[in-house]
């Protein structure tokens, strides 16, 4: 099952606040202020590293720390112990129809998604 998860596009490379603000579903508003709190209190954990762009001196880019990197293998182990126990009775089609029916109720919330 697909899941959505704010330390993600961190993963596997850099990227920039508007870039995690947009993958986070948060709204031009708030983008400033929750993406900074956020990003603090990551930082403050040790889980990320932020620096400045080399080639934008008003961009900030962000990757996970190697402490991040092993916060992230762990929850993702947890998290895909705890769906399969949840989809255990699942057959792949049943399995299908409640991934389909959740990206329906996620885009009927505006949440990040583009048109479908």
């Amino acid at each position: 099952m697909t899941r959505l998860n704010a330390a993600h596009p961190f993963a596997t490379r850099q990227t920039d606040l508007a870039i995690f603000a947009r993958d986070a579903a948060v709204g031009p508003k708030q983008h400033g202020y929750v993406v900074n709190e956020v990003l603090i209190a990551l930082e403050a954990d040790g889980l990320i590293i932020r620096s400045p762009a080399a080639n934008h001196g008003r961009v900030v880019e962000v990757a996970l720390s190697d402490k991040g990197r092993d916060v992230l293998k762990a929850c993702d182990r947890a998290v895909t112990h705890m769906e399969n126990a949840m989809l255990a009775d699942l057959d792949d089609a049943g399995r299908e129809q409640l991934l389909e029916a959740l990206v329906n109720c996620v885009y009927r919330l505006g949440a990040g998604f583009g048109p479908r």
